[in-house]
């Protein structure tokens, strides 16, 4: 993996790439390399995804920026920008509906992929909020363990669901499709405010 890092008096950057090699074959049997730009300036964090196809047939893919939140309190959060989009809920054997919600709170598991989401949305809890904006992402996760879920995860604390809430730019209603020698690439933008 090769990466890279800039600053200047505005902003702070790191660029990180992988490209395939034998290992990777294994898993996946496509040449191809991702690079994952991360900018941060103030109250702004900037990510960029850059896939791409040097090989000489297609593939289809799909990609997330796994973007998960901090929160004080989990039953202060109220996502706005959702309200009428349709999204499949992985809870309910991935099942369509319209989301109702204006706006959304969390108090139950969730585990949605928004289809052809609003391109941005809006996290708000007491006194501040965060807009999220996606780029060349097509849809959007938003993802909360819960109780029980989160206490059979390994790799969290038994109450991390109180303090996180996964709001992530994917592509993954329809995969993305590379042509030989072609890239993709997609982006979120977080600004947080008070």
């Amino acid at each position: 993996m090769a990466h890279r890092v800039d600053t200047d008096e505005r902003r702070a950057r790191a660029t990180l790439r992988i490209e395939d090699r034998s290992e990777t074959r294994t898993l996946w049997p496509h040449a191809f390399a991702c690079e994952l730009s991360v900018a941060v300036s103030g109250a702004r964090l900037e990510l960029q995804l850059r896939i791409e196809n040097p090989g000489l047939g297609p593939f289809d893919c799909c990609a997330g920026l796994h973007t998960y939140l901090s929160v004080a309190d989990i039953d202060a959060v109220r996502v706005e920008g959702l309200h009428a989009a349709q999204y499949r809920d992985r809870t309910k054997q991935d099942r369509q509906f319209i989301d109702s919600a204006d706006p959304l709170a969390i108090g139950s598991e969730v585990d949605r992929i928004y289809v052809d989401a609003p391109h941005e949305v809006v996290v708000r809890e007491n006194g501040r909020s965060t807009r999220i904006r996606a780029h060349s992402f097509p849809d959007v996760v938003v993802w909360n363990p819960w109780k029980d879920k989160c206490a059979s995860l390994d790799d969290m604390p038994d109450d991390a669901y109180r303090h996180m809430l996964c709001v992530e730019a994917v592509a993954f209603g329809k995969p993305l499709t590379l042509s030989s020698h072609a890239s993709w690439s997609g982006g979120q933008t977080l600004i947080a405010s008070r």
